[in-house]
């Protein structure tokens, strides 16, 4: 999804690596800090718990049914260390 919303997903940016992990949540950018993971708006799913993740696919379908919902991937075991960097950037 791209264009005005406010979590915008740009998942032709997202590498190949972590498309493959069935280990995606949500995230709400309308809610005020710190901004918890959830799945469709249940926010008692937890980063910890396999069960609560999802595919990339799923989450990118999800999150495009609304526009302050955004996707991020729980790094537990994936090759791969990430920093959220929210509002760093001046533009």
């Amino acid at each position: 999804m791209q264009g005005d919303d406010i979590a915008d997903v740009y998942a032709e940016n997202i590498p190949e690596v972590l498309k493959d992990h069935d280990r995606w949540l949500l995230w709400d950018a309308s809610n005020d800090t710190p901004r918890r993971p959830h799945w469709k708006g249940d926010f008692s799913v937890s980063y910890n718990d396999p069960d609560a993740w999802q595919t990339f696919e799923e989450a990118l379908e999800a999150a495009e049914s609304n526009p302050s919902w955004g996707i991020g991937i729980v790094t537990t075991d994936t090759p791969v260390t990430v920093i959220d960097l929210d509002g760093c950037r001046r533009t």
